[in-house]
């Protein structure tokens, strides 16, 4: 036993009987007789949120089995930490090195108050002599968690409890009712604040300290209530109590609740949050704000994994199906004019009912997705883009070529009247969009700064427009590296991926009586005297743009396996500069999605 952990773990009493019938060992071990087995030859054991089960390189000398809470394994590289896994309510934790008779090859800690199983190696040997089939059952848990890893799920784990934390003595009511009407959707859900527990187990309850008996009592019923339950939510105070501690180490997440008309300032609470001598705040944190404001402020003091604004039940709905694990990210690529199709497609799944918790797109999607994240319906979407890109005139403004064939001026003056001076951050929908970093070779997720920018600089094909540069870094279409970036919407959590490919194969094509390009003079001779120019050679910028996109042709074929539904519209009758064919990629686009989802058998989650 590591020195460590004989310095963290606290016993826990529970009866036999208790851990025979635990939802936590029923779906690991179905036989009865291996439970009450295990029951008697393990015990239980309390580990404070932060502290470390077991380090890199420790000996395997126990198993365990998470009773309640949730276990975080990792590794040190480069000198940085690195997650390997979450590991929640009845998973194993240390099964491979018990097996193998090895060293620990990670090391694992607490993200919450977690309380666990364990069991010896001794008591693991004797256990398999008397009951053989337990090894089994024991390999089919590790394939299981094998076959889970390679899902590529959101890293930070299932969400079974949540603190509700206010900021500043913000009322909490009508949100909290709001989320709660929204998570019971998901499952049976317990509502907890102090006068709840106190009533269960007597005055004083909710000030437990965290040494001696009365915490290990009080450790065992949460416990209870979180096996009984799907989610458990614990309401804080408003100040830093006993209780608020309480709530903040029980739970898998955070939710720090704040008026955006207050000082965006570090409170009490959340100094206690932040203080690094403090290591048992390991659990992800996030942002409501009740209203919109500038989300800025509010975010640079703070380490969250995302912010919310909520006015209503339908953004509180949005929230729930994030902590549920059922929140839905829509990501559109980039296809020059075939981009429309996107207008389309986005009517369909609304039509369907599918909800759109959040959207990321690359080039042409990240323009439409742009709009899609500020909250306008489809009318509204299709006004705007049409009238930027028929009613604003000639968009390819000529330049001479040193940065671009164009100047992108007008490009640049129609992005800004469509999205104004928004920044990304303070948009109704997340948002993010991509362009490649050339700077630094590498693909560039811009979640904050000026919504316009980034839209742009996911759009600057190399060679046709200026790229962006922002503090010496260039930023051109990301297209270039990424052209439907699934893995990013993924990473970032979202429980159901839906792609929108109209990055088509189809590029442009001259005809087949030619052999070579002919002398550009004579093209432009021709088209200055009006005259045909002959058999069909497409122009330089339907090379620059097919080239740009033509990466992700070549990685579409991976598109599949990163989505839960991935659609992709037959548009490859339609040019890449075809924007006066509108109404009918927008059509096109439609009549496709509607298609798929039918022959997707319905949407992942509506």
């Amino acid at each position: 036993m590591s020195k460590t952990r004989t310095q963290t773990l606290r016993a826990v009493r529970v009866v036999d009987d208790q851990l025979v019938e635990h939802p936590a060992l029923l779906s690991l071990f179905p036989d009865e007789a291996l439970r009450r087995s295990l029951a008697k030859a393990a015990r239980t054991a309390l580990l404070p949120g932060g502290h470390t089960l077991f380090a890199d390189g420790d000996p395997g000398d126990n198993l365990y089995v998470v009773l309640s809470g949730r276990l975080q394994t990792f590794v040190v590289r480069r000198g940085k930490e690195v997650v390997e896994t979450e590991i929640g309510v009845g998973e194993l934790c240390g099964e491979r090195a018990i097996v193998s008779g090895g060293a620990r090859t990670a090391s694992a800690r607490a993200v919450r108050d977690t309380q666990l199983l364990e069991l010896s190696r001794e008591a693991f040997d004797h256990l398999l002599l008397d009951h053989p089939q337990a090894l089994m059952q024991l390999a089919r848990a590790m394939a299981q968690r094998l076959e889970q890893a390679s899902k590529e799920h959101d890293p930070r784990g299932v969400v079974r409890t949540v603190a509700l934390v206010p900021l500043h003595g913000v009322r909490l009511d009508s949100f909290r009712a709001w989320l709660v009407e929204a998570l019971c959707v998901y499952g049976d859900l317990l509502v907890l604040d102090r006068s709840g527990l106190e009533q269960a187990l007597g005055d004083g309850a909710a000030d437990t300290t965290f040494s001696g008996e009365e915490t290990i009592r009080l450790a065992n019923w949460l416990a209870d209530q979180e096996s009984r339950h799907r989610f458990v939510m614990y309401l804080a105070d408003a100040e830093l109590t006993d209780w608020t501690r309480r709530c903040i180490r029980q739970s898998d997440r955070v939710v720090l609740v704040a008026d955006p008309s207050d000082s965006p300032r570090i409170g009490p609470i959340e100094d206690y949050l932040l203080d690094p001598g403090d290591s048992v705040h390991r659990a992800g944190r996030e942002l409501v704000l009740l209203g919109r404001t500038a989300a800025a402020p509010w975010l640079q003091p703070r380490d969250i994994l995302k912010h919310h604004f909520v006015r209503g039940p339908a953004d509180a709905a949005r929230m729930a199906r994030g902590l549920a694990g059922h929140s839905v990210g829509l990501v559109l690529s980039g296809g020059g004019a075939r981009s429309l199709a996107h207008l389309g497609a986005i009517r369909a799944l609304r039509e369907a009912g599918m909800p759109i918790d959040a959207v990321g797109g690359t080039s042409g999607g990240a323009f439409v997705g742009g709009l899609l994240a500020m909250g306008w319906d489809d009318d509204a979407m299709q006004a705007a883009a049409r009238e930027a890109l028929l009613g604003s005139g000639r968009l390819l403004d000529l330049s001479l070529p040193v940065f671009g064939l164009i100047a992108g001026t007008k490009f640049r003056s129609v992005l800004m009247g469509l999205y104004g001076e928004q920044n990304i951050e303070d948009l109704p929908l997340p948002f993010f969009c991509a362009s490649t970093n050339l700077t630094e070779g590498r693909l560039h997720i811009h979640r904050s700064g000026v919504l316009w920018r980034w839209v742009r600089a996911s759009m600057s094909v190399p060679g046709l427009s200026p790229p962006l540069i922002e503090r010496g870094v260039i930023h051109v279409d990301g297209s270039v590296l990424n052209n439907l970036p699934l893995d990013v919407m993924r990473d970032q959590g979202a429980g159901h991926v839906v792609g929108i490919n109209v990055g088509s194969a189809e590029g442009p094509r001259a005809d087949e009586s030619i052999s070579n390009v002919p002398p550009p003079w004579k093209a432009f001779k021709d088209k200055l005297r009006r005259k045909e120019a002959g058999p069909k050679v497409p122009g330089i910028v339907d090379v620059l743009l097919a080239a740009t996109l033509i990466g992700g042709v070549r990685q579409s074929a991976g598109y599949a396996a990163l989505a839960d539904l991935l659609i992709s519209p037959d548009v490859g009758e339609f040019g890449l500069l075809d924007f006066s064919s509108f109404d009918a990629i927008v059509e096109a686009g439609y009549r496709e999605t509607v298609a798929a989802i039918e022959a997707a058998g319905g949407l992942p989650e509506r």
